[in-house]
Parts: structure tokens; C-alpha cells; sequence
């Protein structure tokens, strides 16, 4: 169920600089017809933020209002800026995506992983889709924790065989009985027709 709240003007706050105007007209015209609860944005240009706007609810429920300062869940939308990243640095040669992972990260070789290329891991076949290791709110924070947990995880199924990217956790990502969990939604494409697809599919 999609939460639908008007959300009055009075509580969209920030601005913008000199000619970005048009922004905030479509920032204010997503709340005024009724596809956002709450939301902010901030453009950066050339070092200096430009646009800085917020509003609505950080929780629609209970009209708990958003602030300038609110804290959201980016999940996936590092993926275009990590993935713009790494296509920068193999058109400078730094890295190729046919090589290793571990040719650049050795501890990554662990648990059945040091054949996955880097082709494979940014394309979703190296069998990661989530980390079994329990994490705390602190490790998230922490990039040698993560790191260590990712370079130890065993692939889910067999590097190469099929791709299979899960939805974000916001989902509903629950355990079943035995404590797998249940991934709704998950997308997987077998690569060929003898192989298993993954417990979710």
C-alpha cells in the first residue's frame, strides 16, 4: 500500500541559489500532486551547494515532519555514481573489468570467489546478493568491517552461472522457518538452463 498524504506548502523548507528555480518548482510540484510524503535534495555545483530544499513527513504516520538535517536510506542510488566511477578508471586503464577482483583485492578470493571478475561483480553474477554475516548498526559505518565481511561471504550459487539482483530491504526482507531469507522480488536469469536458480527465485 502506497501512503498518500497532502502536504502542505508551509512545511517545505531550504532554497536555492540564482537560476535553479525550475528545481524547486519540481521539488514543491511532487507534494502538490500527492507523489511524495517527504523528501529532500541537494545539488552541489563546481564545490558550492546550489539547491538545498526539504519537506513533508519523515514519517507519514505519525506527521513526524521532515527537517533539514533528516537521515534517509540511500540504498541503491550509489550504484550509478560507484558504477560511473569504475568506468572512469578502466577508460584510464586503472582497472579492466575482465580482470580478477582479487588481482586488486586479494582477501576478496575467499570462499570460492577468486575467479569472479570484475565484469561479473559489477553485473550482478558473482552470487553476492546479501551478506550472511549479522551485522550491527556500527558496522555499516565501518569499511574495514564490511570489507573483511564481504571478502569472507561465499557466493550464493556458482560465480557466472545466472544473475540475480535482490529489492531493497525496505521491501521486506524476512527469514522463513529455517532462518533463509526470503528475498520478494528478487530478479534471476539463469545463464543456462541446467542450472539451479537461487532458494528465492
Amino acid at each position: 500500500m502506497v501512503l498518500k498524504i497532502a502536504v502542505s506548502p508551509d512545511l517545505i523548507g531550504g532554497g536555492v541559489d540564482e537560476g535553479y528555480g525550475k528545481v524547486a518548482d519540481a521539488f514543491r510540484a511532487n507534494f502538490a500532486a500527492g507523489r511524495e510524503v517527504g523528501a529532500a535534495v541537494a545539488v552541489y555545483r563546481n564545490g558550492a551547494k546550489v539547491v538545498d530544499l526539504w519537506g513533508g513527513y519523515r514519517n507519514g504516520i505519525t506527521k513526524t515532519p521532515w527537517q533539514h538535517d533528516t537521515v534517509v536510506n540511500m540504498y541503491s542510488t550509489t550504484k550509478g555514481v560507484a558504477s560511473l566511477a569504475v568506468a572512469v578508471a578502466a577508460s584510464r586503464g586503472l582497472i579492466s573489468y575482465d580482470a580478477k577482483v582479487a588481482d586488486y583485492w586479494p582477501q576478496f578470493a575467499q570462499a570460492g570467489k577468486a575467479e569472479v571478475t570484475v565484469r561479473q561483480l559489477l553485473s550482478h553474477q558473482a552470487g553476492l546478493p546479501a551478506l550472511d554475516a549479522p551485522l550491527r548498526l556500527a558496522d555499516l559505518a565501518d569499511l574495514d568491517t564490511l570489507s573483511a565481511v564481504l571478502a569472507a561471504q561465499a557466493p550464493a550459487w556458482p560465480p557466472g552461472a545466472g544473475t540475480a539482483t535482490t529489492p531493497s530491504r525496505s521491501a521486506g526482507m524476512s527469514p522463513n522457518s529455517s532462518g533463509t531469507p526470503i528475498l520478494p522480488g528478487a530478479h534471476w536469469v539463469a545463464s543456462s538452463p541446467k542450472r539451479s536458480p537461487p532458494p528465492w527465485a
